[in-house]
C-alpha cells in the first residue's frame, strides 16, 4: 500500500468531514450490496461518469 496524505486546511475551508475506517465484515458488504441491488438505496449521485472500457 501507498502512504495516504490529506491536508486538513483544505477540508476545513470546504467543511468537508472526513471519517476513516478500519474494517467492514463480509456481512455488512453482503447487506449493502442487497440494499443496492432491491433499489433501496440509490447510489446514482456517486455515479460521476462512465466508460465503455474493457478490462
Amino acid at each position: 500500500m501507498k502512504h495516504d496524505s490529506s491536508r486538513p486546511l483544505i477540508a476545513v475551508n470546504n467543511e468537508l468531514n472526513i471519517q476513516y475506517v478500519f474494517a467492514y465484515f463480509l456481512d455488512e458488504f453482503r447487506h449493502s450490496l442487497r440494499e443496492i441491488s432491491e433499489g433501496h438505496i440509490d447510489v446514482s449521485p456517486l455515479v460521476t461518469g462512465e466508460t465503455n472500457l474493457m478490462v
